[in-house]
């Protein structure tokens, strides 16, 4: 009761409201799209990045350092890539849903879940969030069930089957690891923070591996080669013949 009271009291003021949310909506959706595209800009600039970063190398260690910035550019980029293409399905799950449901602004609603889900962990709640008030705002309140589970059964394909599959070789994290950076990134450096936390965290455990582990615990030892069953190759020469002669004299030995 107190709740369809609220809701009837603030649906007066519906246009108001609807109309604050469209400018918070559009400059957030501008933040998160200007973040992407410098990112993606900053991923074409790497190789000449890297080749001016290795001026300042010693000779002898350019290998190495070349085959770091390789494995961290691999990183992120793949984590660009992969959040880009999963962050396009939930937005198209969410608007068909969406649209399903007769809910109002539908695309533009749909359009921003998937643009939030671009930041990890969080942005399954800020992308939900307008579409619960959107339905408060203009639907009875029972509606807002309905609303929500759209964008949950948008974020249940995502966080079951396409991020398992789509990022699964990029940072190697576990999942509570991906909690814990991705709160400390966001005490650290707030939104900038959340969405920098896993990349940075792929590439601290590739620099752990790499360097750390090895001098803690030695080189992991080689794994022998199997060979398989089988007559061994003949040797392209011929098989070696015996050389013809007396026979070796006991007393000469």
């Amino acid at each position: 009761v107190s709740v369809r009271d609220w809701v009837a009291q603030h649906q007066s003021k519906s246009s108001e409201y609807l109309g604050n949310l469209a400018v918070v909506l559009t400059r957030a959706s501008v933040v998160i799209l200007l973040g992407g595209v410098l990112g993606y800009l900053l991923l074409l600039t790497r190789p000449q990045f890297g080749r001016f970063t290795m001026l300042f190398v010693p000779p002898q260690r350019r290998q190495g350092v070349q085959d770091v910035f390789d494995e961290m550019g691999r990183i992120v980029g793949g984590y660009v890539r992969a959040r880009f293409i999963v962050s396009a399905v939930v937005g198209v799950i969410a608007t068909v849903g969406l649209f399903l449901v007769h809910m109002p602004a539908w695309l533009v609603l749909g359009f921003w879940v998937g643009l939030a889900n671009l930041i990890p962990t969080f942005g399954a709640y800020i992308g939900a969030a307008p579409v619960v008030l959107v339905s408060l705002l203009t639907k009875p309140p029972q509606y807002v069930l309905l609303a929500l589970l759209v964008v949950t059964i948008s974020h249940v394909v995502d966080g079951f089957f396409l991020s398992p599959i789509v990022m699964k070789e990029t940072t190697n994290l576990h999942p509570v690891v991906v909690l814990l950076v991705v709160i400390v990134g966001a005490e650290i450096a707030g939104l900038y923070g959340v969405v920098a936390a896993i990349p940075v965290a792929g590439i601290s455990q590739y620099l752990v591996r790499r360097w750390v582990k090895p001098r803690l615990y030695g080189a992991e030892p080689m794994a022998p080669i199997p060979i398989a069953p089988g007559p061994l190759p003949e040797d392209p020469a011929g098989p070696v013949q015996a050389e013809s002669g007396p026979p070796d004299d006991p007393d000469s030995k």
